[in-house]
């Protein structure tokens, strides 16, 4: 369902979210050739975003994944990342769409969930993104996931 999720295309259809810088990386990926390296944060919010409007049907019910591993220059701290799901309707509305995880450097942690879209108004934006509550934290994202659970 989601498009271009594994950055194989490069970083079609992605954007960094506030002060965020991302770049296309072909040495570090979960899957395939390429991931997005993420740096330069300044708030807990920035990353690594999509637009997902109209992804989401009300009632129904998705699995959401990505992994993600720490640069090699954050060895000393291990932060919490997860993926959020920002939906602007007759509210801004913040869904954490997976757990917080801790992420060490040297490895790729998947951050998995299952998420029931209860909106039943129609958004005039959906943003997915990936976020650290560690302001010094640079992070490779890779194999970002959205599909619809059978029911």
């Amino acid at each position: 369902m989601l498009t271009n999720g594994d950055f194989e295309a490069g970083l079609d259809s992605w954007q960094s979210r506030g002060s965020a810088t991302i770049s296309l990386e072909t040495t570090q990926a979960h899957s395939g050739n390429n991931g997005a390296l993420v740096q330069g944060r300044a708030e807990t919010w920035n990353g690594l975003q999509k637009d997902v409007k109209g992804l989401f049907t009300a009632g129904k019910t998705y699995n959401v994944s990505a992994w993600v591993k720490l640069s090699d220059d954050n060895t000393a701290v291990s932060p919490g990342i997860k993926l959020t799901l920002q939906i602007e309707h007759a509210s801004t509305e913040y869904l954490e769409l997976t757990t917080v995880t801790n992420v060490v450097a040297g490895d790729w942690v998947q951050l998995s969930g299952t998420y029931t879209h209860s909106i039943t108004t129609e958004e005039s934006a959906a943003l997915l993104y990936v976020e650290s509550n560690e302001l010094t934290a640079d992070f490779y994202v890779d194999d970002v996931s959205v599909t619809l659970v059978e029911q």
